[in-house]
């Protein structure tokens, strides 16, 4: 211990004597620190950044479920299922999921006899398209994505919609140039099983819109409007339909999964837990679709490239 404090008082002694030396070996380690601080500063700002980048491409998604057919199933089984009790085995298998956003989609021939460049002689003409269902309140409960005014550019602070109400998407609109207030005469239809349903509404826009991080980046070319989910319970049989969708999208608590330094680790990380998922939902059941991380590791192929 006296041998120690020797060469510790010795060590300072020294240190005093050659204060310039001193100086500048401090500085430099000072410098060194700072630098190498600022780098992992901006890494870490990359990363980051570039998460938000396929966030948006994706549509916020981590996780999208959705019914997988196969041989044997029943006649009767659909595309659409009871979220509680899926949601209730994904809790059971882990806890690392923030939330859960049920989504319910059919698909609609719209009469568009006299709008855009559609003659009025046509009595009848139809535009394809999808109608998709939402939980307003439960999205906005979870942050997840907003809707915007195409006219005010605002964010809608919408807690639901009326039943029979929609909002229509810019783009889709802009072939037909409807107003608030319009009415939309279109079929909804839908499958189960073998059996078809087809179901006539008028549905008057509530709004023209355009998202962000609501959807994915796709859906921007895609022809559809937004009704409340309640909208298509009420439509097709609420006794049937209610607490049901036929996509369940999940957010991942901790975003920090996701690190473009260490794609191969992400990967087997969000993978792994994908697998722990599709254990306890079914194999044969369920899909498991990976929306960011498929975009995070093309984007990286085509860095290598």
């Amino acid at each position: 211990m006296t041998k120690f404090k020797l060469i510790l008082t010795l060590a300072f002694r020294d240190l005093s004597k050659q204060k310039v030396r001193t100086f500048v070996g401090i500085f430099g380690v000072m410098i060194s620190i700072g630098l190498l601080s600022i780098v992992l500063f901006i890494s870490d700002s990359i990363s980051y950044t570039f998460i938000d980048y396929v966030s948006q491409d994706a549509g916020n998604q981590d996780m999208n479920i959705t019914v997988r057919h196969y041989n044997g199933e029943p006649i009767n089984r659909s595309d659409y299922f009871s979220y509680n009790s899926l949601i209730s085995q994904v809790q059971d298998s882990t806890n690392k999921i923030d939330a859960f956003i049920p989504r319910m989609s059919v698909s609609g021939q719209m009469n568009i006899s006299g709008k855009g460049d559609i003659p009025t002689r046509y009595e009848k003409y139809y535009s394809s398209l999808f109608i998709l269902g939402i939980n307003f309140s439960l999205e906005k409960q979870h942050d997840f994505g907003q809707l915007i005014d195409a006219k005010s550019g605002n964010i809608l602070d919408l807690e639901g919609l009326p039943l029979n109400q929609c909002l229509i998407h810019q783009r889709y609109n802009n072939y037909f140039d409807y107003s608030e207030g319009d009415v939309l005469e279109m079929n909804m239809s839908l499958s189960l099983g073998k059996e078809k349903l087809i179901k006539p509404i008028n549905l008057t826009i509530n709004r023209i819109f355009d998202y962000e991080l609501k959807f994915p980046e796709d859906f921007q070319w895609r022809n559809f409007i937004v009704v409340d989910i309640k909208t298509l319970y009420n439509q097709f049989g609420r006794n049937f339909f209610k607490g049901k969708c036929n996509e369940l999208i999940l957010a991942f608590e901790d975003n920090q999964i996701y690190d473009i330094r260490n794609i191969e680790a992400s990967e087997e990380e969000v993978k792994d837990l994908a697998g722990e998922i599709q254990k306890a939902i079914g194999i044969r059941e369920y899909n498991i679709k990976l929306p960011k991380l498929r975009l995070i590791v093309e984007s990286n192929v085509i860095n290598m490239v």
